[in-house]
């Protein structure tokens, strides 16, 4: 699991759990039924969801959230065909505005996807998420950046970059300890700053 950080030491972590272990579905705290159902609906046919949310800090503020998210699948052929319609997949999900397909300039990987979106279906010209998927057998990597409020679009090359080394650690196998925040993102403006 990719973790980040940088000079001062880890980003805060929201979350850090398995949201589907062995097929089971695990409930978060008050959360509604039908909040739950889009949730479990979007994992699809895997077996295991693990996720983590940091908070990524840039002036002193909150300025994005960045989570990585893992999927196993039972085969390779259903990961692949789950990646396939994830842009559709979140579709459905109020909270993935105005979900478009972007192009990726690396490889890596088995397949790879890359979406960004309007997070808590806000405005199609409000600042822009990002995330980036990358299957590697039967298991895929996600990368996300959101923006919040105040802040910019997440920048794309940061969120590819961190998605290129979360498929190094599905594919090693294991992940270096938490990995420094791209630049372009520290380099930022804190939000409400323009």
């Amino acid at each position: 699991m990719l973790r980040l950080a940088d000079d001062t030491g880890p980003f805060v972590t929201l979350d850090d759990a398995y949201y589907r272990r062995d097929t089971r579905d695990i409930p978060l705290a008050d959360e509604s039924a039908q909040t739950a159902s889009v949730r479990v609906r979007a994992y699809g046919d895997a077996s295991d969801v693990y996720q983590l949310f940091q908070t990524v800090t840039i002036g002193g503020s909150p300025a994005y959230l960045a989570s990585t998210t893992l999927y196993r699948f039972p085969s390779a052929a259903t990961a692949e065909i789950w990646l396939d319609t994830l842009i559709d997949v979140l579709g459905e999900n109020p909270y993935y505005g105005d979900p478009r397909l972007r192009a990726l300039t690396a490889s890596p990987g088995d397949q790879r996807v890359a979406i960004d979106f309007v997070p808590r279906g806000g405005s199609p010209s409000a600042p822009r998420g990002i995330l980036v998927a990358i299957r590697i057998g039967a298991d895929v990597g996600r990368v996300q950046l959101v923006p919040n409020p105040g802040a910019r679009s997440a920048p794309f090359a940061a969120v590819e970059t961190l998605a290129a080394l979360q498929a190094e650690c599905l594919g090693n196998g294991l992940c270096p300890g938490p990995v420094p925040f791209p630049s372009e993102v520290a380099a930022l403006p804190s939000p409400g700053v323009s």
